[in-house]
Formats: structure tokens, sequence, C-alpha cells
């Protein structure tokens, strides 16, 4: 959205049934106030790398 109206966008994952992604955006007027308060370390499913 060029507006700006949203903060974060949360969507389902297409890689991991039950799990979310959560966009930030970097541009809007309240972005230095996100903070992030836990982070899990993710293994690539294998069939994503094109070899």
């Amino acid at each position: 959205m060029s507006d700006n109206r949203f903060l974060l966008l949360k969507f389902p994952s297409a890689v991991v049934a039950g799990e979310y992604n959560i966009l930030i955006n970097p541009i809007h007027p309240r972005a230095s106030e996100v903070v992030i308060l836990d982070k899990r370390p993710y293994q690539f499913d294998p069939r994503l790398i094109r070899q």
C-alpha cells in the first residue's frame, strides 16, 4: 500500500501450516517503535532451494 496506513502485515505461511509471517513497513511513521520480542531459527525446507 502506498498510503502507509499499516505498520504490520500478518499473513499465513505458505510453507509451514499453522504459522504466520509478519512484514514490517519500514517507512511507516511508527516503524521505529517496533520491538522484536522473540525470534526462532528456521530450517529451510530443501524443496525451496533450487539446484
